[in-house]
Order: C-alpha cells, then sequence, then structure tokens
C-alpha cells in the first residue's frame, strides 16, 4: 500500500502497519525536468543558433569581401595581412568556444533557464499578453560573473580589431566581421550536437 502525501511518497507495509517508512522519489519532477530539456533545446535552436548562422555568414561575406577589396583595390594585401585575419578568425572562435561551453554547463545542469525564456505568455480576455511581474522577470542565469564575462569577451574581439586596423595590415571593414565570423562560426560548430537531435 503506498500513501500520497503532499511532497512525498511513502510505503508502508502490510495492512495500516506504516512503521517502516521510507521515502520514494516523486516521478513528476523527472517528467518536468525532461520537459526542461525539451524546451531549453527548443530556445538554442531558434534563439542561438539560427541567428548564429545567418551572422555568420554575414559576417563572413563581409570579412572575405573586405580581405578581397583589400587584395584587388588597395594592392596592400601581403602574409602579415593573411596572419592577422588568421589570428582575428581564431580570436573570435575562441570567444564563441568559452560561450558555449558555458552555455552547454547551463543546459547540462540547469536548463531550466533556457527553458523559463521559452515560456509562451498567458493571455487575458483581450487577447493581448499579461504583463510578468518583476519577480518573474528576474530569473537567475548560470553565473552571476556571465554579464562581466560578456563584456570582457567584447572587449577583447574589439581590441583585437582595432590593433589589427590601427598597428596591423588588415583592411578596417575586414577586421570588423571577420572575429565575428569566428565567433559566430564557433558557435555553430560547438553546438553540432543539439543541430543533430
Amino acid at each position: 500500500m503506498k500513501i500520497v502525501l503532499s511532497w512525498h511518497i511513502f510505503s508502508c507495509g502490510w495492512g495500516w502497519d506504516c512503521t517502516t517508512i521510507t521515502p520514494m522519489a516523486k516521478l513528476i519532477s523527472l517528467k518536468q525536468q525532461e520537459g526542461h530539456d525539451a524546451k531549453a533545446t527548443a530556445y538554442i535552436k531558434a534563439y542561438m543558433l539560427f541567428p548564429a548562422g545567418i551572422l555568420g555568414l554575414i559576417s563572413m561575406i563581409g570579412g572575405v569581401g573586405g580581405l578581397g577589396y583589400q587584395l584587388i583595390a588597395t594592392d596592400t594585401y601581403t602574409w602579415s595581412t593573411f596572419l592577422q585575419s588568421s589570428g582575428l578568425l581564431l580570436l573570435g572562435g575562441v570567444l564563441g568556444w568559452v560561450q558555449t561551453t558555458y552555455h552547454r554547463w547551463i543546459l547540462s545542469n540547469r536548463p531550466e533557464v533556457f527553458a523559463s525564456r521559452m515560456r509562451q505568455p498567458a493571455v487575458n480576455k483581450s487577447g493581448r499578453p499579461k504583463r510578468e511581474s518583476a519577480a518573474s522577470q528576474a530569473q537567475a542565469s548560470g553565473s552571476p560573473w556571465a554579464p562581466g564575462g560578456y563584456m570582457v569577451g567584447l572587449a577583447i574581439l574589439l581590441a583585437g580589431s582595432m590593433l589589427s586596423v590601427l598597428y596591423g595590415a588588415v583592411h578596417p571593414i575586414a577586421a570588423c566581421f571577420l572575429p565575428w565570423a569566428g565567433f559566430f562560426w564557433a558557435k555553430l560548430f560547438f553546438w553540432k550536437s543539439v543541430l543533430t537531435n
């Protein structure tokens, strides 16, 4: 015989002999976890990977176009241009890998963070979405240091672009686009396991 209480499921002996009460795991939380995983994966596909693919393509076209212009029109394309532009792609790729690694950690340890962003808004009688309260909007992400890490990564990416323009041999258009191309393509490459599912 099993008695279901509000938070725990207890198993009792034969009859009403409840001298041996052992708490058992709830199956409801497992189903809720599976729902979080599916919603979090859908959020990553729709709001992270789709824009990363489009922005990566635009950035790559802009970067290669800038390098092509530098090669044909200005005739200043040298081996140092090739090395610096490859370094900009690599810098963006490393920063994309770092952010993707952090997001994969959130997906494996706290999928409810991404799943909560995928919720459908509640609708009131007039058909308009209800506004959420400030308490429900303020949800913690993976780490309190994440916004600072994002700002440091952005500063490193912009500093690499500026240094390659000011002191290097890369055309400004290519220097602006190539790190972003590396960033977005790295996100796509390191999230490929989510795309195959």
